[in-house]
C-alpha cells in the first residue's frame, strides 16, 4: 500500500485545489493526504522533502530515504519486503550509497545558502545583483534586478537571470509567474541555450535538464519578462 503525505513547503502548496490539480495532472492513483499542520511530519521527526519510509507488516519503519534518487535501492527493498523472488533481489534491506549530488537549493533568505553574488542580500526590496567571476560547485548567483523574499526570489526587471553550478543528472525548479501570469524564460546549459523561449505559468515543479549521465555544469534561467518567481532547485 502506498500513501502520500503532502506537507507544503511553499504558500501556494497549502491550497487544496492546487494539490488536487497536481494529483490529477501527474496521474497519481494512491491516496494523498494534505497535512498543512505538519502532524505526520512531526510524528516521523522528518526534516526533508521528499522523504520515503518503508514500513513492514509489523508496522515498523525498516528503511528511510531522503531526497531524490536511489530509486533502484528503494524498489529493491519494496520487493524484498513483499517476499518477491528473483536474481536481482538482495537478501536484506539495503542502504543507499549517496552520490555527491548537489543538494536541494533554496533561494529565499530564510533558508537560502551558497549565495555567491558579491552584493549583500537586500530583503524584500529590489536590488541589482551581478555574477561573481567564478561560481563554485553548489553555489548560485543573481544578475539584474531581483527581490529576495523569505522563500523565493522574484525578477523585478526583464532579462534578470539566475545561475547555478550543480552536480547531478537532472535539474528541476519550483517556480511560477507572479499572480499567475505567464513568464517567458530561456534556459542555458554551460552558456548555451537548451530550450527555446518557453512560458512558465502555474507554480509547480518544472524540468530544466534531463541528462542520462551525472555531470558538473552550470544552468542559467533568464526571465525574459519580469515577475518570474523561483523558490528552489532540486536534483536527481
Amino acid at each position: 500500500m502506498i500513501i502520500g503525505i503532502h506537507s507544503p513547503e511553499f504558500a501556494f502548496e497549502h491550497d487544496l485545489e492546487n494539490v488536487k490539480n497536481a494529483v490529477a495532472k501527474y496521474g497519481i492513483l494512491y491516496p494523498v493526504a494534505l497535512d498543512n499542520n505538519f502532524v505526520t511530519w512531526r510524528n516521523y521527526k522528518n526534516r526533508y522533502w521528499p522523504a520515503h519510509y518503508l514500513i513492514n507488516k509489523d508496522g515498523e519503519v525498516v528503511y528511510e530515504h531522503f531526497g531524490e534518487g536511489d530509486y533502484d535501492v528503494t524498489e529493491n527493498n519494496i520487493r524484498y519486503l513483499l517476499g518477491l523472488k528473483g536474481k536481482d533481489i538482495k537478501s536484506a534491506i539495503t542502504k543507499n550509497n549517496s552520490y555527491r549530488q548537489t543538494p536541494e537549493t533554496y533561494l529565499g533568505y530564510a533558508r537560502g545558502q551558497n549565495f555567491a553574488s558579491p552584493e549583500e542580500k537586500l530583503q524584500n526590496k529590489p536590488r541589482i545583483y551581478t555574477y561573481p567571476p567564478v561560481l563554485s560547485v553548489n553555489d548560485w548567483a543573481l544578475k539584474g534586478e531581483w527581490i529576495i523574499y523569505p522563500d523565493k526570489v522574484v525578477a523585478a526587471s526583464s532579462n534578470a537571470s539566475i545561475k547555478l553550478h550543480f552536480r547531478a543528472q537532472k535539474v528541476y525548479a519550483v517556480m511560477g509567474g507572479f499572480t499567475g501570469s505567464n513568464i517567458n524564460v530561456i534556459v542555458r546549459l554551460n552558456g548555451k541555450p537548451i530550450k527555446e523561449q518557453w512560458s512558465v505559468g502555474p507554480h509547480q515543479l518544472y524540468s530544466l535538464i534531463n541528462s542520462s549521465a551525472n555531470q558538473e555544469s552550470t544552468v542559467e534561467l533568464i526571465a525574459v519578462d519580469k515577475g518570474l518567481e523561483v523558490y528552489t532547485f532540486t536534483f536527481e
